[in-house]
């Protein structure tokens, strides 16, 4: 895999994990039970929002690994 694609990926990935960081950080529990989620709902979006965390830190890795 090329250093190009895997940076793309990398980008896409601080994308995503920005996105549930901040919505995270704007959002509480409580907000989302009473915009009528259920639970699990937000400790999954907190387990994804760390699934995004993780593949940021991979691909920086593959990435270093490659130079």
């Amino acid at each position: 895999m090329s250093a190009d694609v895997l940076n793309y990926a990398l980008t896409l990935e601080h994308l995503e994990a920005t996105f549930y960081e901040e919505g995270l950080k704007n959002y509480t529990q409580a907000d989302f039970i009473k915009a009528g989620f259920k639970d699990p709902f937000y400790a999954n979006i907190k387990e994804v929002a760390s699934d995004e965390k993780e593949h940021v830190s991979f691909l920086t890795s593959a990435l270093k690994g490659m130079f």
